[in-house]
């Protein structure tokens, strides 16, 4: 936690360094007529309409001015993907003497969401490739955007837009898999990789800096190993279940997010008796978050959410996720089971049959994540295994399977129980990963990481959102 607090510390004293440090040394990387400076190692790209670009074929192109090697710098370019393009620019780099990958970082250009099962495919524009990968859609094909790449000593940042979407810091000895083993910081040339579709990119200009002393924030080798392990097996590394307590701000969260490398999804608590109660709550919310480099969500609260929300504005979300903490008993008492003066509890066993009943019909609402998943309230939490039996587990798995729903690991609650999450994978359950944070020391993940080993959750077990117009609110529409 220590190096977190310190990266944030620096957020704000690194920001305008850029500006600061750029001072006569600029370079336009591209004439905007030919291909003179450059070298394709394969011809795939071209000069179209003042812009260098990548046709679809497998290769890579260098600027190629030999007295020209980079180390610290700011590079930016303006780019356009067409629906399927797939780029990456790389810095740090050399044309190779084989047939080998080139060395140093690759920085991927990708805006086609392919959403649910789609692996590799998944990481998105910003992404420092394998290293802290990006999730969420930023910018959208067949429009122009601004990618700027700033390289200072060993802080890494990418912005799109002039919007910091990553901030890594690479750490003495950084480890790496084998077949990333020179992705690593040093000098070279810059690059430009062609993977799929057409990528166009314009207005290459890169700024050197002057080397300059930093203070470099202590970085815990062990944590960044086991973030950098996940990323370079292309996991999708997300936290769903963010919300804006104890004071964070959205510029907090986000650098938090980037000081973890773990992309995050923030959410409002709506429903009756929550912060945020109707349409143009909702709107008001979604409107003050939606230029942040996240993913954004809707916590629906309580059975009533969708008398009081429409569809139309729901939909505007990315996905939507509700528990089973709130819901109205037998007895007619609307319970909140967190809170011990609104929760009637009675025999154990009736109450458990009551909630699995509830849970049952709560899958059956159009929402993407069953989340504080087994929740039961304190005074019989310490009966969770005896109550949980295979024969309600089985229920619950079987809910998950038939709405397509998905099943949240919750950080804060430990939940659901190792036993629960094996029997639901055997079953194909898709699984995301949450904190539910109340206060900023939520924001852990110790039991997710401690289930994923145990359980073998793979890529392909992890729940992502659906494209635009294949969201359930949106279906449930027609």
């Amino acid at each position: 936690m220590k190096n977190i607090k310190y990266i944030l510390n620096l957020f704000l004293v690194f920001s305008f360094t850029a500006g600061c440090l750029a001072q006569d040394m600029s370079l336009n990387l591209f004439n905007g007529k030919d291909l003179k400076d450059w070298k394709q190692t394969s011809p795939g790209f071209i000069v179209q309409d003042n812009s260098i670009v990548s046709m679809g074929k497998p290769g890579y192109i260098f600027f190629n001015n030999k007295d020209k090697q980079f180390k610290n710098f700011e590079v930016s370019c303006d780019i356009k993907t067409q629906t399927g393009g797939v780029a990456e620019i790389l810095v740090h780099t050399a044309i190779p003497l084989a047939k080998e990958n080139p060395k140093g970082y690759a920085f991927r250009i990708k805006n086609t969401y392919d959403g649910i099962n789609s692996g590799e495919a998944l990481k998105l524009t910003g992404s420092i490739d394998r290293i802290r990968n990006i999730y969420f859609p930023f910018v959208k094909d067949n429009e122009w955007f601004n990618l700027k790449i700033s390289i200072e000593n060993s802080r890494i940042r990418v912005y799109i837009n002039n919007s910091l979407v990553s901030d890594y810091y690479e750490p003495n000895k950084a480890w790496r898999p084998e077949d990333l083993k020179s992705r690593i910081l040093s000098d070279g040339t810059i690059g430009i990789r062609s993977i799929s579709g057409k990528v166009a990119f314009k207005n290459l200009k890169l700024v050197e800096k002057e080397a300059f002393q930093a203070n470099t924030p202590d970085i815990d080798w062990k944590y960044d190993k086991t973030i950098t392990e996940l990323h370079a097996n292309n996991f999708p590394l997300i936290d769903f279940h963010v919300h804006l307590k104890d004071g964070i701000t959205i510029d907090e969260i986000v650098a938090i997010s980037q000081a973890k490398g773990i992309n995050y999804g923030v959410a409002a608590n709506c429903g009756l008796r929550f912060p945020v109660t109707n349409n143009s709550e909702l709107n008001s919310y979604l409107n003050s978050i939606q230029h942040a480099p996240i993913f954004k969500g809707m916590q629906a609260e309580g059975r009533e959410w969708m008398t009081l929300f429409s569809p139309d504005t729901a939909a505007r979300f990315e996905y939507i996720f509700t528990d089973a903490m709130t819901w109205t008993n037998n007895n007619g008492k609307r319970l909140r089971l967190w809170i011990k003066e609104e929760t009637e509890v009675g025999d154990p066993e009736m109450f458990m049959e009551e909630l699995v009943s509830k849970i049952e019909k709560i899958l059956e609402e159009p929402i993407d994540i069953y989340v504080n998943a087994t929740y039961i309230p304190d005074e019989i939490h310490d009966m969770y295994s005896e109550l949980w039996t295979n024969e309600r587990m089985e229920r619950v798995i079987k809910g998950l399977v038939k709405n397509n729903v998905a099943f949240e690991i919750s950080a804060r609650y430990k939940l659901p129980s190792i036993e629960f999450v094996k029997k639901a994978k055997a079953a194909g359950v898709k699984f995301t990963f949450g904190t539910n944070n109340m206060v900023r020391a939520d924001l852990e993940y110790a039991y997710c990481f401690k289930v994923m080993q145990e359980v073998g959750l793979t890529p392909f077990d992890m729940w992502m959102p659906r494209k635009p117009g294949e969201r359930k609110i949106q279906n449930m529409k027609k």
